[in-house]
């Protein structure tokens, strides 16, 4: 666990974090004003552009104004933590976000265009469990979402209605209600950032806030955040994220015995992982260090 010293620093850039998505809210509306007070000046032709750049650059206003919250919470976060001598568990940027929409648990995931997940980010333990509950049944919200679904918002028996394998396995972890929204940016899918909660939650506020906090991490933090010297992206989310590498390596190492593709390599490792009661990833670190266990080999027809 990252000692107080480290919290001093990670508190110092969560505060110039704070103040610059403040600054760029302040330009945008500065825009925006523009645009606004020159809405109705001829000639009349400019004036629909005038509008739509105000409620652009208000919108982009907002946007800024949402992510400098989280930052600003974040940062109180961490200095009460550190203030109290780090006795409790130190505070993430994702339990922020999953505060900031009244959830119990909040995961973000980001996948590539084949699905593969590229990396992961959960507000807690339980926000864990259940990515690597989707990864090891292939059946869950984040799947949903990758697959085209708008928004998902599954309450009470429809978790196991849905996904007969993974809404059992989630009640659990105390998980009695599933929000979902796809990360986007313009027409590219990005993600999904998915929320837990042991209450259900009003349909259409949790969506549409679950939304709005979806497209700032999209555009502030994932596009638009800090990034170290050599260009990757820093700080937040990413200073918290897993990668599946494990995964990956479990993939390439069973598709090469078994001369198949990484795609039928994940579907054998997901439905042992299943069978022996096991995470993905704790079968996945278990095939790379050890190779394959001799019940995972199954003949595939040329």
């Amino acid at each position: 666990m990252p000692s107080i010293p480290d919290a001093h620093s990670d508190i110092e850039r969560a505060w110039r974090q704070y103040a610059a998505e403040m600054d760029r809210a302040a330009r945008a509306a500065a825009v925006a004003a523009v645009h606004e007070e020159r809405e109705h000046r001829p000639p009349e032709t400019m004036q629909p552009f005038r509008r739509r750049m105000a409620l652009l650059h208000r919108e982009i206003e907002q946007r800024h104004r949402t992510c400098a919250r989280l930052h600003r919470r974040y940062a109180l976060g961490l200095q009460k933590w550190s203030a109290g001598g780090a006795r409790k568990t130190r505070p993430v940027f994702m339990a922020t976000v999953a505060a900031d929409l009244c959830v119990d648990s909040l995961a973000l995931t980001l996948f590539d265009g084949r699905r593969q997940e590229l990396l992961s980010a959960a507000s807690d333990s339980r926000a864990r469990a259940a990515l690597e509950l989707e990864a090891s049944l292939g059946e869950g919200p984040a799947g949903d979402i990758a697959d085209g679904a708008e928004s998902v918002l599954v309450e009470g028996e429809g978790l196991a209605d849905r996904w007969p394998r993974f809404g059992r396995a989630v009640a659990e972890y105390r998980i009695r209600s599933v929000v979902a929204v796809p990360l986007a940016a313009g027409r590219s899918r990005l993600g999904a950032l998915c929320g837990y909660c042991e209450q259900p939650r009003p349909a259409a506020e949790i969506v549409r806030s679950a939304g709005t906090l979806a497209d700032v991490l999209a555009h502030t933090v994932l596009l638009g955040g800090t990034r170290d010297p050599d260009g990757t992206p820093a700080g937040g989310i990413f200073d918290e994220a897993e990668y599946p590498s494990a995964v990956d390596l479990a993939a390439g190492i069973v598709a090469a015995q078994q001369r198949c593709t990484i795609d039928a390599a994940l579907v054998l490792l997901r439905t042992h992982a299943a069978s022996q009661g096991l995470a993905l990833g704790q079968l996945a670190r278990r095939v790379v260090r050890d190779g394959p266990p001799s019940t995972l080999v199954v003949d595939f027809p040329d």
